[in-house]
């Protein structure tokens, strides 16, 4: 659905008595309305929404086990509910990934505790670029 533009409220549209309330209601409506309308109408990015991009290398063991351990701290608003791998590039030769990355994880307050992480060569060094979603 298109958002159109909301109309501004202009104490001249108002009886005089009321003016220098709608004046004073106006300054703090119309500016908000305008970024509501700006926000919705394709200018809502990555920062607005409830979500982290965060970067880690990782090597994988023959069951998928993350060698060293690995943990991410994330921040955000609410509970984590899932984590995307975006990029995974392998750094140590041209082997290819066997799958789409996919991570398990447990979390502890605000600690990410990955336990496994599937489609990833055992014993290579990847560079993953993740999307956590609350």
């Amino acid at each position: 659905m298109k958002i159109t533009n909301f109309k501004r409220m202009i104490k001249e549209d108002f009886e005089k008595e009321y003016q220098g309330l709608i004046d004073k209601i106006s300054f703090i409506i119309n500016p908000m309305g305008e970024q509501l309308v700006a926000a919705l109408d394709h200018s809502i990015d990555f920062d607005n929404l409830n979500q982290q991009f965060t970067q880690t290398t990782v090597t994988v063991g023959s069951n998928g086990s993350p060698t060293p351990s690995l943990e991410i701290k994330y921040t955000l608003k609410t509970k984590l509910k899932g984590i995307m791998c975006i990029s995974a590039q392998n750094t140590t030769d041209a082997t290819l990934l066997t799958g789409a990355p996919f991570i398990l994880y447990t979390t502890d307050g605000s600690i990410i505790k990955v336990t496994q992480i599937t489609g990833l060569a055992p014993n290579k060094k990847y560079n993953l670029s993740l999307i956590l979603i609350g």
